[in-house]
């Protein structure tokens, strides 16, 4: 049950950032952008567009990181630095990706493995399956 419920979890958490991330990875570029917006009641999200190849681009991220400054440091108007896929632009992120690749992929790990843990303790210490274990809950006669 644990292998079932960590793999389930890794693939549902980790299909959201990691493929993108990935794609960005495998065709790197990027360029500079200006920032459109500031909303910190939407989850502090950045608006930022960019200029590919003539295109202009937009993005909505509530990630930012290295290069760039923080959240709180950023304004309208200021200069960042978008990293895109080569190929499709419009897959860009607001940080370094190869490293936000790895902290995106360490918290998919830590969840994957959690989460699952957790579960099958409670299961087992709401069905009394810690006595068959010799742990918690046995009783003592008097």
């Amino acid at each position: 049950m644990w292998l079932v419920l960590a793999c389930a979890i890794g693939l549902a958490v980790g299909s959201f950032n990691l493929p993108p991330l990935l794609a960005i990875n495998q065709q790197p570029a990027q360029v500079e952008g200006r920032v459109t917006a500031k909303l910190p009641e939407n989850h502090q999200l950045i608006g930022v567009e960019y200029v590919v190849d003539g295109t202009v681009y937009a993005l909505r991220s509530s990630f930012v990181g290295a290069p760039n400054p923080n959240y709180g440091s950023v304004q309208v108007g200021d200069r960042v630095m978008v990293f895109y896929e080569r190929t499709r632009p419009q897959n860009a992120s607001l940080a370094d990706p190869a490293r936000r690749f790895r902290d995106e992929a360490a918290a998919v790990l830590v969840a994957a493995l959690a989460i699952p843990t957790v579960i099958v303790f409670v299961n087992l210490l709401l069905s009394g399956g810690m006595r068959a274990l010799g742990g918690a809950g046995r009783s003592r006669e008097l």
